[in-house]
């Protein structure tokens, strides 16, 4: 029976009366959907058999929407590869065709459409798990590749535990234990899942709980990659993240799921305060600076330095990042200790030079060792060292920028 025949809604669906303009069951009115046009039209129709729906998700890999199987006539999740800083497309033309900008980056987009079919392959021999949401099928189409998954129809853990408070350890331990189970099984076929967070695991009307998106999956230890993408989710990812080509391993995936384990028996965000408390920090800085205790010369001159440094730079290390990224740069000034650092360590009156010249020198300096470290080196952070080598540069520093007495046993 066609979705016609059914009249299913385009947002949820279930089956509608053939003359509701909005649906009973979730509100959505179709027109009055607005959606970016590189987006697939509603009621598109992909390998035949498979009916678009509304957007439920879009990230640095794809767009995800809600769809419609015609042939078993269940709704179903369809993830479209599509990282939108390289590829893009106008779908109000009638076009679905999706186009890379630079031909340069060709083979960086066949290379990720490989994998995503490669990994979905994978996650198919897992769906007798009951932790891990099911893969249906794949394909490719529009020039780019599709995965179709079992709609999980609940909430996520994160919104779960904003409507009802943090959880008892036998709670705890009751919905994760299936999370546990399924990343163990993911893990055997050498597969990780790179952001376990709250943010994607579902919980089910019914009570089951589901590990999703799969969109920044990787083959632990693939030969032919020479580096990761960054994936960053403040106070979830770690240390190994923070690199390009940190090692990352099942590890990371163990480390993330404790950190949401802690954040459901506490309700609150793992990590440093350096992570987790940016705006706490800014507050501290601006007092500081209204009471005449610190100025701006250092920690603005440091933060700037370190922003067009990885403005600049960020693409070399991490191809999939454009230059000057927005959201790239914001993960990087506000994960680690950046910010506790630039205004409270590289301040103190001991350590750092005291003449003007000398503590814009000083900044320029942490900017640039910082975004070194962070991007090149071997460390997730960065912010320590920087600061510990600056400081025995400062005597030097302090040398060249001292201005020169002129007088009685000065220069004549």
């Amino acid at each position: 029976m066609s979705e016609m025949e059914k009249k299913i809604c385009l947002g949820c669906m279930q089956e509608i009366n053939a003359d509701d303009v909005m649906c009973p069951h979730c509100g959505f009115d179709p027109n009055n959907y607005r959606v970016n046009p590189r987006c697939l039209r509603l009621g598109t129709k992909l390998a035949g058999k498979y009916i678009i729906g509304k957007v439920i998700g879009e990230g640095g890999f794809g767009i995800t929407y809600i769809g419609w199987d015609e042939k078993l006539e269940l709704p179903i999740a369809i993830k479209e590869f599509f990282p939108p800083k390289i590829a893009s497309r106008d779908t109000t033309t009638g076009n679905n065709t999706i186009y890379v900008f630079d031909g340069a980056e060709e083979k960086s987009f066949e290379d990720g459409m490989r994998r995503s079919v490669k990994e979905a392959r994978s996650m198919s021999k897992l769906e007798a798990y009951e932790g891990i949401v099911s893969i249906r099928d794949f394909f490719n189409e529009n020039k780019t590749a599709y995965i179709i998954m079992e709609y999980v129809d609940g909430d996520t853990l994160k919104k779960y535990l904003e409507q009802n408070g943090k959880m008892s350890p036998e709670d705890v331990l009751k919905v994760m234990k299936p999370i546990m189970k399924a990343l163990e099984q993911m893990h055997r076929t050498g597969l990780i899942h790179r952001d376990v967070s709250p943010d994607n695991i579902m919980i089910r009307r019914d009570g089951q709980v589901k590990l999703i998106d799969f969109g920044s999956a990787r083959v632990a230890q693939e030969d032919d990659e020479k580096s990761l993408t960054i994936m960053l989710k403040r106070g979830f990812s770690p240390e190994e993240q923070y690199r390009s080509k940190g090692h990352q391993g099942a590890w990371t995936d163990i480390y993330a799921l404790c950190a949401t384990m802690y954040y459901m028996l506490t309700g609150k965000i793992p990590g440093t305060i350096g992570e987790t408390s940016v705006i706490a920090i800014v507050i501290g800085a601006i007092f500081l600076i209204l009471m005449g205790v610190i100025d701006l010369r250092i920690p603005g001159t440091y933060i700037v330095t370190f922003v067009i440094f990885i403005g600049i730079f960020g693409h070399i290390a991490n191809p999939d990042v454009g230059f000057f990224d927005p959201q790239y740069i914001t993960a990087h000034l506000c994960g680690g200790g950046l910010m506790l650092g630039a205004w409270f360590m590289a301040t103190d009156y001991v350590t750092s030079p005291i003449t003007p010249k000398g503590q814009f020198v000083y900044g320029i300096i942490l900017g640039v060792l910082t975004g070194l470290f962070r991007l090149f080196g071997g460390s997730a952070e960065g912010v320590s060292y920087a600061i510990i080598i600056s400081n025995l540069l400062v005597p030097l520093i302090e040398r060249v920028t001292l201005p020169k007495p002129f007088g009685k046993g000065g220069e004549k």
